[in-house]
């Protein structure tokens, strides 16, 4: 309000010492040429605070997320059908047959080797948002159907040792998937930690407010690496 009336007070300053206009519509243009200029000042700050706060944000998170959305609804959706995906880079006839002919048959023999798995999450999978994300984004968009209808992987497993994961089906896998045991200390490293933790917490238990006191030496530990005078 302040800048607002400074403003206003100037441009009274300025329109006295300006020769009287008495002809036509003139003094309703000096009138209107004065609210675009008090309205001007008043927007002038917000905007160039919003300037400085754009260009102050790190590249990472350059831009803004509505105005992604915004853009992203005028991008048209398409997809490629199965006589389509495998010649998008040019590939001849005989190439793109070969191809086909590969997909399809390890997208049947991903589902024979684990019938169990692979139903229970077809089963689930509309009941968990993180497991339709995958599956929707784990390939560009255009092959996207056409990957989750006929390359189909299981989203369950039973057990887990060392750097390998076994399915409901009994299939042991190479963990690949970016689990934190296998790519810092392995799985088992973590399963014997949490097991300690487990034992040191079961007296205590459940506790809402309150803390074990390992909590406290985990902060003091967690000080010393970050170098942080609080962590969370």
């Amino acid at each position: 309000m302040t800048d607002a009336v400074t403003v206003a007070s100037k441009l009274d300053s300025l329109s006295a010492t300006l020769p009287p206009l008495m002809s036509g519509t003139a003094p309703a243009d000096a009138a209107a040429l004065c609210a675009l200029t008090v309205m001007a000042a008043l927007l002038a700050r917000p905007a160039w605070r919003r300037i400085q706060l754009s260009r102050a944000k790190h590249k990472s998170i350059a831009g803004h997320s509505k105005w992604g959305k915004r853009i992203a609804r005028l991008l048209p959706l398409y997809e490629f059908s199965s006589a389509e995906a495998f010649s998008r880079d040019g590939a001849g006839t005989t190439l793109a047959r070969r191809r086909h002919e590969a997909f399809f048959d390890l997208g049947y023999r991903l589902l024979s080797k684990a019938p169990t798995t692979i139903a229970l999450g077809e089963q689930t999978k509309n009941s968990i948002s993180d497991m339709q994300f995958i599956g929707r984004y784990r390939v560009p968009f255009p092959f996207s159907k056409l990957v989750r209808t006929h390359l189909r992987t299981g989203s369950f497993l039973r057990s887990a040792s060392g750097f390998e994961v076994c399915d409901l089906d009994g299939n042991r896998y190479i963990d690949l998937t970016g689990s934190f045991g296998v790519n810092v200390w392995g799985i088992d490293f973590y399963r014997e930690c949490m097991n300690q933790a487990m034992e040191l917490a079961e007296p205590l238990g459940p506790v809402l407010g309150s803390y074990h006191p390992m909590v406290a030496d985990n902060v003091e530990r967690l000080r010393t690496i970050s170098g942080l005078d609080e962590v969370s």
